[in-house]
């Protein structure tokens, strides 16, 4: 029985040389052909995954070598320019997306590591402190993750902007002579950043309107060369390194005798 069933699994061995004494037990060749049978599926097993791979690689590339998506490269050509505890980072997008779009850039100073995160150049970046100078970086962020962080931009320093100088107030006009006037008032609450370097007076009389030049910023402002018997209003102008501040108030009415 047992050479039968082992003719009818092995039919390529030749049975001529096998004597009664070396029968192969049934059990051993069932388990033989088990192990064989164990193999020859992990084989095609493997051999289907495989395929598989390949298929889908083809699909989803065909005609060329698949790309894997990265992070993006870095930005470039990063400029700053300051502002009042701010500052405005333009930069140039990287030459390389990574394949996968990029979705937003951050910029981060130094020293503080203040950041702030935007769609494009440029962004700003707020919250510094004034008359300290900051370099500022930039990092691209795509799907796949983010980008090294570009070369540092020249160092600027923020600053509170120069303006012209806010209006003097209360301004008080006193009779001193027939032809003089005595202009008092409050200097400007702010000077826009740049020290007042003079104020300017203009007067209004029934027949005209006349001005001074500039003059010290001491106070009070001497006005000469006025009509007797005329009545005037006078307005005050500060000055600095930008320029004139808006007009005063007028002052109040008075007449020369």
């Amino acid at each position: 029985m047992a050479r039968i069933l082992f003719l009818m699994m092995f039919p390529f061995m030749c049975f001529s040389q096998i004597t009664p004494s070396e029968e192969i037990p049934v059990n051993n060749i069932l388990k033989e052909k088990e192990n064989l049978d164990t193999k020859r599926k992990a084989s095609y097993n493997l051999d289907e995954i495989k395929v598989r791979w390949k298929k889908a690689a083809l699909e989803n590339c065909p005609g060329v070598p698949c790309v894997t998506n990265t992070a993006p490269g870095a930005p470039t050509n990063v400029v700053a320019t300051a502002g009042n505890a701010s500052a405005s980072v333009a930069f140039t997008a990287p030459a390389s997306n990574g394949g996968s779009v990029i979705t937003s850039y951050t910029v981060t100073s130094s020293p503080g590591g203040i950041s702030a995160t935007g769609p494009s150049s440029p962004i700003n970046v707020t919250g510094l402190t004034n008359t300290t100078p900051y370099t500022f970086r930039v990092v691209a962020t795509n799907a796949i993750g983010n980008s090294e962080a570009s070369t540092a931009s020249t160092a600027v320093t923020p600053v509170i902007p120069i303006t012209a100088p806010d209006a003097p107030t209360n301004v008080v006009a006193t009779v001193l002579s027939a032809n003089s006037v005595s202009v008092a008032f409050t200097a400007p609450a702010s000077n826009g950043g740049s020290v007042i370097t003079g104020y300017m007076v203009t007067y209004s009389f029934s027949g005209g309107v006349g001005q001074t030049a500039p003059r010290p910023p001491t106070l009070p402002i001497v006005v000469i060369g006025l009509i007797s018997g005329t009545t005037y209003t006078f307005k005050v102008f500060a000055i600095n390194a930008v320029g004139f501040s808006n007009i005063s108030l007028p002052s109040n009415i008075v007449t020369t005798p």
